[in-house]
């Protein structure tokens, strides 16, 4: 009997030694739990292009003037030639660009855009800076605040308000974007500098087709954007987008560095909320700008996640330095000053007028436009000015002369630190 419990004993432990090695062997030999998943992460470097040209498109209200402020700048130094539509602050895309002097060629576009029934003309853009030497790219906005922010600044309120014969204290900017919202088609959808802005922009209107529901042109659309541009950056990550460009391009942190222009002070309008009505009244009729905005935020997102966050870390912080030091050598911060578009701005120190950096970030782009036109026209003169059509903003012979001046002082203050470095 004895004998028996012995041989049941030794055979008890030795299927437990035998459980034991399979649970391990199993244990090393099955992949890890996918919530457990280490994701794959490549260094920013890798997002490099190659490309040395190119295409911003300026959406509105989305903080499109630093950017453009950042490409001046970087052309304006290097000797670079911009796409201009002569003496205008846009580029008319139906009408032929300036021409440049024999072997020259576009390097960057970064004015607004515009043509009959929205602003983006691909067809155009494409014979002037060919996809494949540059990079397409453009910028959006969380769809509520853009909106918001565009309905303001272009005076939609106030024409509203006139239409209606109603002052100003008679009704709340709440109850003006639901009379708004309320007045338009509740199933036809719009589009326009108002309603979908972004889309509108972006020419949504040549995907708008009479054979296919409203999603299936929204999808194309989405779909074509997607093919369009190598990077559509986001407002609310202004500075990782920048990050993502100068990797694309091979640039430097100090090439992104930008001073902020264009900060709306609009009074009250900071305190605004929205109700939850007129909220989904606005959902509903700029719903294009809100599926554009949703793709393209989740890819933006997907594509920071799936880079080492060091680089990008890094950038950041060299970028918030470099424009603390650039803000403390240019502006004055004890002064406050507004123009006649109501934007709060602090002005130039005294030892900001003096460099051909800050000076040139503290002018307007509608005049950096116009004195790149005269840098690159072959005929500019006294008389040619006096000649030209400027739109509505003009600047005098004189005037011109100050901007050619303040672009060769930029391009000289490069050219010294190259030397310098050297």
């Amino acid at each position: 009997m004895r004998s028996h419990y012995s041989v049941l004993g030794w055979l008890t432990i030795f299927g437990l030694v035998l459980t034991f090695y399979i649970v391990l062997f199993l244990q090393q030999t099955s992949p890890p739990a996918p919530a457990h998943q280490t994701p794959h992460r490549v260094h920013p470097s890798s997002l490099l292009t190659g490309k040395r040209r190119l295409m911003f498109f300026k959406t509105h209200k989305c903080g499109t003037s630093s950017l453009a402020m950042i490409l001046y700048h970087y052309g304006i130094s290097r000797d670079l030639n911009y796409v201009l539509t002569p003496y205008h602050h846009q580029f008319l895309t139906t009408e032929p660009p300036q021409r440049l002097r024999t072997g020259q060629q576009f390097d960057i576009l970064c004015q607004h855009q515009r043509r009959s029934g929205g602003s983006y003309n691909p067809d155009a853009v494409h014979r002037i800076l060919p996809r494949d030497e540059t990079l397409y790219f453009t910028i959006i906005r969380e769809p509520t605040t853009q909106f918001v922010s565009n309905f303001l600044f272009y005076g939609h309120d106030k024409k509203l308000r006139s239409a209606l014969n109603i002052t100003k204290g008679q009704i709340t900017l709440e109850e003006t974007l639901h009379i708004f919202l309320r007045a338009l088609h509740p199933v036809r959808l719009t589009v326009s500098t108002t309603v979908n802005p972004m889309s509108y922009d972006l020419g949504f209107a040549d995907f708008h087709r009479t054979h296919r529901t409203e999603s299936e042109d929204i999808g194309a659309f989405i779909s074509w954007l997607d093919q369009e541009f190598h990077l559509v950056m986001l407002t609310e990550e202004f500075d990782k987008g920048l990050s993502v460009l100068r990797h694309m391009m091979g640039w430097k942190v100090e090439d992104i560095v930008y001073m902020k222009k264009m900060t709306r002070s609009l009074k009250g309008s900071s305190k605004f909320q929205m109700s939850e009505e007129t909220l989904a009244l606005l959902k509903h009729q700029n719903r294009v700008d809100y599926e554009v905005y949703r793709h393209f935020s989740a890819k933006f997102k997907r594509l920071i996640n799936g880079l080492e966050p060091d680089q990008i870390i890094f950038d950041l912080t060299e970028l918030n330095t470099l424009r603390e030091e650039m803000e403390a050598s240019c502006l004055d911060k004890t002064k406050v000053a507004h123009n006649k578009l109501h934007v709060e701005f602090h002005p130039l120190s005294a030892h900001g007028q003096k460099q051909p950096k800050c000076r040139l970030w503290s002018m307007s782009d509608i005049f950096i436009a116009k004195g790149l036109s005269a840098r690159q026209d072959p005929k500019f003169s006294a008389d040619k000015i006096k000649s030209v059509d400027q739109g509505h903003i003009k600047l005098d012979y004189k005037g011109y002369l100050g901007v050619l001046k303040l672009f060769r002082l930029v391009r000289a203050a490069r050219d010294s630190k190259i030397r310098d470095l050297s």
